[in-house]
C-alpha cells in the first residue's frame, strides 16, 4: 500500500514533463518572436537616428541656396548621398520642400527598412524622418536711414561720426584693422613724411634712410584684400522710382573738411557695386552691376578716386560744405540688395591717413532721406560685417544706431567688437531698442584688460602691455575688445517698443580723433535646425 503513491507521483511527473515539453514548444515561437522584434526594434531605432542625420546634413546643405530652390534641392540631395542615402536606389526616397525664402524642408524615406527575425511576421517596414532649416543672415549694422556716415549734417538727428577707411600703409594702430597692410611702424621724426611702403614687403618705398627709424615691418594678420568693407543697399519692391546712390567726398583730400592725414599723404579709394542674384543668402558670388543709368560707375560698375581729384560739386544738405558725387542711378525696378564695396589701393607710396565719405541712396523722386521703419519705399544702407567710422566733434557725442537684432535671436548672446577704441573719447554705452543702456561684460581679446557695467571708459592711458613700436598710450590702442549681452528670451515683454535697433551711445570727449572698426554678431551657426 505505501508504495502505490510512489508510483503514481513518478507516472505524474512524468506526465507533467511531457506538458510542459509541449507548452515549451507552444510558447517558443512568440518568444522567438518577442526576441527577434528586441533586435529589429534596436536595429530601427539605429536606423531612424541615421535617417534623421542624414535629414539635418541635407536640410543644412541646401538652405544657404534658397530661395534657388532647384539648386537647394541638388545640394540637400547630394548631402543625403554622402550620408548613404540616394533618391530612388534601395528603397529611399528623398523629399526637399520649399517652405521659404530662407528655410528649405527635407524627409528621408526607408520604405524597405531590414527585417530580421521580425520578417516571420511583417512583409514590409517604412521609416522616415524629416528636418527643416533656417538660414539667419547676417545681423544688419548701420542704421534704418537711406545713409550711412553723414557726421551733422543731418538736422535734428545728426550721426557724429563718418564712414572711413584708410591708406595701405597707414600704421594699424590708426584705427582701421581690414585696409592696412603693416602694424608698428611708426617712424622717426614723423610717418606722414619720410613712410613709404617698404620694397621688401612688395611696396615702392625704401627700406631704409628715410625710414631709418622704422621699428620693423610687421604685416597686419587681419589685412582683407582689394575691398575692406561692404555695404547693403536695399531697395525695396515697393519703390517705382530709380535710386541715385551718392558719396560724400569719396576722393581723399586733406585741405577738405573731412579727410585725416599730412599734405604729401596718397590714397586712391576704390568703390565697386555688386547687383542681387539668385542666391540673395550667398553673398559672394554677386556678379558686378554694370546697369547704372549714370554717374561715376556707369557702364562698368566701379569707380577709383584718385588723391585730390575733382569729383560732383552737388551739396544735398542745409549748410552742407562738402560735395556729393553720383556714383550710380540704379534703373526704376531694379530692386534687391545690392553691395557697395570699399577699398584702398594697396602698397601704394605714401599712403598713410584716412579717408572720411558718406553713403546716401535716394530716391531719384522722392525724399532726400527716408526710414525704413516708417516707410515701404525707403532704401536702406547697412554695413556688412564690419563699419569703419571716424568720429571727431568735440564736446559731442556719437548717439547713432549700430544693429537690427531680431526676434528670432530672443535668448542668445550677442557679441560687439571693437577696435582701437579712444583716441580722445570718454566712454561707451550700448543702448536697447528702448534707449535703456544694458549691462555686459567686456575683455580685450589679448587677456590684458576686462570688466563689466553699463559703460565701457575707453579714454584711459596706460603704457602697460603697450605693442613694441606702437606710438599711441591709450589703453585700447590697436586692441580688439569684445562685448558680450545676454538677450532677453522674450523681446515683446522685455521691450515697449516693437522697434528693434540697438543704439550706441558714444561720449567722445574734448578732444577725439577716434577711428575705429564695429562688428555686431550673435553667437551660434547662422544656420540653425527649426525641426
Amino acid at each position: 500500500m505505501s508504495g502505490e503513491p510512489r508510483v503514481r507521483k513518478v507516472r505524474r511527473m512524468r506526465r507533467e514533463g511531457g506538458y510542459a515539453m509541449v507548452l515549451t514548444a507552444l510558447l517558443l515561437v512568440p518568444l522567438l518572436g518577442f526576441a527577434g522584434f528586441a533586435v529589429d526594434v534596436g536595429a530601427w531605432y539605429s536606423r531612424a537616428s541615421s535617417l534623421q542625420r542624414a535629414a539635418d546634413a541635407a536640410a543644412l546643405a541646401g538652405v544657404v541656396w534658397q530661395p534657388d530652390f532647384t539648386a537647394a534641392e541638388s545640394a540637400a540631395r547630394a548631402e543625403a548621398a554622402r550620408n548613404g542615402f540616394t533618391n530612388g536606389v534601395d528603397g529611399i526616397t528623398v523629399v526637399v520642400t520649399d517652405t521659404g525664402a530662407s528655410q528649405l524642408s527635407v524627409e528621408i524615406v526607408d520604405t524597405d527598412v531590414d527585417l530580421y527575425l521580425a520578417g516571420l511576421f511583417l512583409d514590409q517596414v517604412t521609416i522616415g524622418r524629416r528636418s527643416v532649416a533656417e538660414y539667419v543672415r547676417a545681423v544688419p549694422m548701420g542704421s534704418p536711414k537711406n545713409y550711412f556716415g553723414t557726421n551733422d549734417l543731418i538736422s535734428g538727428s545728426p550721426e557724429n561720426f563718418s564712414a572711413a577707411i584708410n591708406g595701405s600703409c597707414t600704421p594699424r594702430e590708426q584705427g582701421d584693422q581690414r585696409s592696412t597692410h603693416f602694424m608698428n611702424n611708426w617712424t622717426t621724426p614723423g610717418y606722414y613724411s619720410d613712410m613709404l611702403c617698404p620694397t621688401s614687403a612688395g611696396g615702392p618705398g625704401p627700406n631704409s634712410g628715410g625710414n631709418s627709424g622704422n621699428t620693423g615691418f610687421n604685416i597686419n594678420p587681419y589685412y582683407e584684400g582689394r575691398y575692406s568693407y561692404r555695404y547693403a543697399i536695399d531697395i525695396p519692391t515697393a519703390l517705382a522710382s530709380s535710386v541715385d546712390l551718392y558719396l560724400r567726398d569719396p576722393n581723399f583730400d586733406t585741405s577738405g573738411p573731412l579727410d585725416s592725414g599730412s599734405s604729401t599723404s596718397t590714397i586712391t579709394t576704390e568703390f565697386q557695386l555688386r547687383a542681387p542674384d539668385s542666391t540673395p543668402l550667398n553673398d559672394d558670388d554677386n556678379p558686378v552691376f554694370t546697369g547704372c543709368g549714370a554717374g561715376r560707375a556707369n557702364g562698368s560698375g566701379y569707380y577709383a578716386y584718385p588723391s585730390g581729384t575733382t569729383t560732383g560739386s552737388t551739396s544735398l544738405f542745409s549748410g552742407d560744405s562738402s560735395t556729393w558725387d553720383l556714383f550710380c542711378r540704379i534703373p526704376a525696378g531694379a530692386t534687391g540688395r545690392y553691395f557697395l564695396d570699399v577699398g584702398t589701393l594697396a602698397f601704394e607710396a605714401s599712403s598713410m591717413g584716412s579717408n572720411q565719405y558718406a553713403i546716401l541712396a535716394r530716391p531719384t523722386s522722392g525724399v532726400l532721406t527716408c526710414d525704413i521703419r516708417s516707410s515701404s519705399t525707403c532704401p536702406a544702407v547697412v554695413a556688412q560685417e564690419w563699419m569703419s567710422i571716424y568720429a571727431a566733434l568735440p564736446g559731442s557725442a556719437a548717439d547713432f544706431f549700430l544693429a537690427e537684432i531680431g526676434d528670432e535671436h530672443e535668448g542668445k548672446r550677442m557679441k560687439i567688437t571693437l577696435f582701437d577704441p579712444g583716441e580722445g573719447s570718454d566712454f561707451i554705452r550700448i543702448l536697447d531698442p528702448d534707449g535703456t543702456p544694458v549691462s555686459f561684460s567686456w575683455s580685450t581679446i589679448d587677456g590684458a584688460f576686462s570688466g563689466s557695467g553699463t559703460s565701457l571708459s575707453v579714454g584711459s592711458t596706460c603704457d602697460c602691455y603697450r605693442p613694441s613700436g606702437n606710438a599711441s598710450n591709450y589703453q585700447f590702442s590697436d586692441r580688439f575688445v569684445e562685448i558680450l549681452i545676454d538677450l532677453p528670451n522674450d523681446f515683446s515683454t522685455a521691450y515697449s517698443t516693437t522697434d528693434r535697433w540697438w543704439k550706441v551711445y558714444y561720449a567722445t570727449g574734448v578732444a577725439p580723433t577716434d577711428r575705429t572698426s564695429w562688428s555686431v554678431s550673435i553667437l551660434g551657426d547662422p544656420v540653425r535646425l527649426l525641426e
